[in-house]
């Protein structure tokens, strides 16, 4: 049984790939060979978009919580001499446009790093079965 296509468009930084990722991750057995020599590339390519999206990952949620600290000392600031509970804090925080937004961001963030990790282990899975292929094909040559 053949497994469905899934279509997906990737975007980390100035990295991309799409298209068909059962058609990418699948092995032309007539020609193993050629199979054997692209694998690499295609291991280090989706390598490096995952550690760009780990960085950017990183990098989202330094800002999102920069932005909180600030919120945090402005609100405390704002009135000298009130005491603000941690709840009632982090209560306003929480309901800053901006802190949501990077909330999102960050959110999106891990679920992109997640995706290509997963992707990143099918390619690895690939040179793994592309390697035991041409074991067996020398084994039976």
């Amino acid at each position: 049984m053949k497994a469905p296509p899934l279509n997906l468009a990737l975007k980390v930084g100035s990295l991309e790939l799409s298209g068909d990722f059962t058609e990418m991750l699948s092995i032309n057995m007539d020609d193993i060979i050629v199979e054997m020599s692209q694998q690499p590339g295609m291991s280090a390519y989706v390598g490096a978009m995952v550690i760009e999206a780990r960085r950017k990952h990183r990098e989202v949620e330094a800002e999102r919580d920069s932005h909180y600290a600030q919120l945090d000392s402005q609100i405390r600031a704002r009135e000298a001499g009130t005491k603000y509970t941690e709840k009632s804090v982090t209560m306003e925080i929480e309901l800053d446009v901006q802190y949501q937004a990077l909330c999102r961001a960050a959110e999106n963030a891990a679920m992109d790093v997640s995706l290509i990790d997963g992707i990143l282990a099918s390619f690895r899975e690939r040179a793994r079965m592309i390697s035991d292929i041409a074991g067996l094909l020398r084994t039976t040559s």
